[in-house]
């Protein structure tokens, strides 16, 4: 199963939005702060806040200083439930999907056991880890060059 852009970039944007909590409190980010940040333009970004605003993940707030914050703090976050934002159910072919028309082959089918577990697999690991788990971890590249360096200073 392969994410589209709109699932990994709308899990970058809600990492940004996390940091600045984390970092400044109860500051907003601007869309162009976030872009700068997650290397997605602004006008792909207005799309996806977008998305997290109507599924209550984040929310605006108006004027010269506005800009985007989470609706909850990061401990709270599901990554699975940002991820479901931009691509939907996660599941790796559509004959596990709950919905909709079953697959003619369903009865006595072997290998739809394989895709369930696949599914289970991805959700049940999603749905653990929160954004707080990943502000607080170093990216694998940057661990050697980054030592001492907090996630707030970036420096």
């Amino acid at each position: 199963m392969k994410m589209s852009t709109k699932g990994q970039y709308s899990l970058r944007a809600m990492v940004a939005l996390a940091r600045q909590q984390k970092c400044q409190g109860e500051g907003v980010l601007s869309i162009a702060m976030i872009a700068e940040q997650t290397g997605v333009t602004e006008r792909y970004l207005e799309k996806l806040l977008r998305q997290l605003k109507a599924a209550n993940l984040i929310e605006a707030e108006r004027g010269a200083s506005g800009g985007y914050k989470l609706v909850r703090a990061p401990e709270e976050i599901k990554v699975g439930e940002v991820l479901r934002v931009g691509e939907g159910d996660l599941i790796p072919v559509d004959c596990v999907h709950d919905e909709g028309t079953p697959c003619e082959r369903q009865e006595g089918c072997v290998v739809q056991y394989v895709w369930k577990r696949i599914t289970e697999s991805i959700n049940e690991a999603v749905d653990s880890i929160t954004l707080a788990e990943l502000i607080n971890m170093k990216p694998e590249a940057k661990q050697a060059s980054s030592k001492g360096k907090g996630i707030c200073n970036g420096k």
